[in-house]
């Protein structure tokens, strides 16, 4: 049991789309992978969307550099619109490069989608 529970101890979330009302398209903030190691689950939830016509497309993407980003093969949500949207993907992080962010293409008249996207990563472990 004692195990189990410092691996606990390692979990930890990181956000790739922080908590609040997202209305234009645009990208995230390149995050660090390099101290995270095995699978990672990645959790997107958004309420339905507002305006007219709204909708959502959300993707991953990755970085040697913190610059030049790529799409992550298979790190793409279905298109969210107006209904309610809970979706996971499981990203091997060890197949992926060190840096990375989202990618929101928001489009309708005045849309809105409230909600996150959240990585659970667990910490690589000190020898």
């Amino acid at each position: 049991m004692s195990q189990f529970l410092r691996a606990l101890a390692n979990v930890t979330s990181v956000a790739l789309v922080a908590s609040g009302r997202q209305t234009v398209t645009g990208n995230g903030t390149g995050v660090d992978m390099q101290a995270y190691d095995g699978t990672v689950y990645v959790a997107s939830y958004y309420g339905a969307g507002g305006g007219t016509t709204p909708t959502f497309d959300l993707k991953l993407q990755h970085s040697d550099d913190n610059a030049a980003f790529t799409d992550i093969t298979g790190a793409a949500f279905v298109q969210m619109a107006a209904s309610v949207s809970e979706q996971q993907l499981i990203i091997d992080v060890s197949a992926t490069k060190r840096y990375w962010r989202s990618v929101r293409t928001i489009t309708g008249t005045t849309p809105t989608f409230d909600g996150a996207c959240v990585a659970i990563v667990m910490k690589k472990q000190m020898p």
